[in-house]
Formats: C-alpha cells, sequence, structure tokens
C-alpha cells in the first residue's frame, strides 16, 4: 500500500510504500497521482530503488502513533538518519507532525497529511540495504 501527500502542486506528489515487511519506500515524483502506478512500475524506478540507500527505511506503528525512519544524503554525499513522527488519522490516513535528524542537529515541526492510494502492483520491498 502506499500514501501521498502533494506538497508542491496538483502535478507533483510525495509518496510512502508502507510494506507488510516494516521497510518502507520513500519517494517523490513530478508527475500528477494518477500515474504513480505506471511510474513505481518503470524499469527505471525499480532500478533506482533497488540501488539507493536514500529510498529505503523503516516504520514502526504503535497505538496511534506512527514513525518513519529514512536516510538523506546531503549535497556533499554524507547519509544522515532521520525520523519522521506523527499519528495515524485513520484506517486511510496519517499525518506528519515533526521530523528530527537522528544526530539531533536539525528538528521542524510539519502538518502533513498523506492519504491512502491503492496499488495494483508495487515495487519490492526485499533489499539488502536493510538487514
Amino acid at each position: 500500500m502506499y500514501y501521498y501527500q502533494s506538497p508542491y502542486n496538483s502535478e507533483s506528489v510525495y509518496i510512502y510504500l508502507l510494506n507488510s515487511n516494516g521497510t518502507v519506500g520513500e519517494t517523490g515524483m513530478d508527475l500528477p497521482i494518477s500515474n504513480a502506478q505506471t511510474h513505481l512500475n518503470s524499469a527505471s524506478f525499480i532500478n533506482y530503488a533497488s540501488d539507493n540507500k536514500g529510498y529505503w527505511g523503516v516504520y514502526h506503528i504503535e497505538g496511534s502513533s506512527i514513525k518513519i525512519d529514512t536516510w538523506h544524503v546531503d549535497t556533499n554525499g554524507k547519509d544522515y538518519g532521520y525520523r519522521w513522527s506523527g499519528e495515524i488519522l485513520s484506517d486511510t490516513s496519517f499525518r506528519i507532525s515533526s521530523s528530527a535528524r537522528c544526530d539531533g542537529s536539525e528538528r521542524e515541526s510539519r502538518d502533513r497529511v498523506y492519504y491512502y492510494y491503492p496499488l495494483t502492483n508495487k515495487p519490492d520491498s526485499v533489499t539488502s540495504l536493510i538487514p
């Protein structure tokens, strides 16, 4: 299943793919949400996702809270862990209310709501980048 948010405009979306094994894929695309299925199943995206540490993370849901841990790479190529925290709003949406770099150097309040969007096929959720 995946969840999306349109932070920029109606032609851009930000996506979390939450997998049943606890892994999460994180991506954005400059396409309308209606094109997500084709984009996520394209060979170029699958190659990008399988080899890109910045795509992968893990998530944990406890009660009504959700935490998503991901990697981000800065312009110098250094990896930073980030934790995105929020709450489950319903069985079809969740809100991210804060983000923090794991080394404590950055912390931000957020208000991003993500909505469920069904996929008929989704990228593989197994990666060697997460043990």
